[in-house]
């Protein structure tokens, strides 16, 4: 009989890791090679998308940012925290 080997949290996560990783390298060689004139006409089309969506003022990118300003109010009769930021 053979003892039963009872594998980590850590160990059996570590074994799909592997497993998944293996799988990923194999399916990546089976994938096939662009051609020059292939890259081409694919970088053709992105610019020709990028065109189109600064020719339409609702599909163009806007960068929201994360700013919040935010204090504590000294301790004493309120203590509340206030904070305003933009979405």
């Amino acid at each position: 009989m053979t003892p039963e080997i009872e594998l980590t949290e850590t160990e059996l996560e570590a074994m799909d890791d592997i497993r998944f990783s293996d799988e990923l390298t194999a399916m990546v060689a089976e994938l096939p090679v662009f051609t020059d004139e292939q890259n081409t006409r694919y970088s053709d089309k992105m610019i020709m998308l990028a065109d189109i969506r600064n020719e339409i003022p609702s599909l163009k990118v806007v960068v929201v940012t994360e700013e919040t300003e935010s204090y504590t109010v000294p301790s004493g009769r309120y203590d509340y925290v206030y904070s305003m930021g933009t979405i």
